[in-house]
């Protein structure tokens, strides 16, 4: 796959710590902490978080700092929007399972 973002907990920008400037995860502590997100698919268990995600991804999006594609294990229909709103590539229910 290259260079991606390898999440094995649902997540979300917030729950990353995203630093929506640079496009790097900040949250001291987390495993992804200090890994960037630009132009990277993001692969994670599943989608988490509502309608307000759809304003971060578009804004991630139009800063260029999006990352490529988002890879869902399971995803929900406001997730799916959101994503799509903000025009990022996103797929779910991979076989086998991404994680």
């Amino acid at each position: 796959m290259g260079a991606h973002i390898l999440c094995s907990v649902p997540s979300n920008f917030q729950s990353f710590g995203l630093d929506r400037c640079p496009g790097v995860i900040t949250r001291p502590g987390r495993k992804l902490e200090t890994a960037g997100i630009v132009d990277k698919p993001c692969v994670l268990p599943t989608a988490k978080g509502g309608s307000a995600a759809g304003w971060a991804f578009y804004d991630s999006k139009w800063k260029k700092i999006a990352p490529k594609a988002f890879i869902f294990g399971v995803t929900n229909p406001v997730q799916g929007q959101c994503v799509t709103f903000a025009g990022i590539p996103i797929t779910e229910g991979r076989s086998p399972h991404p994680l």
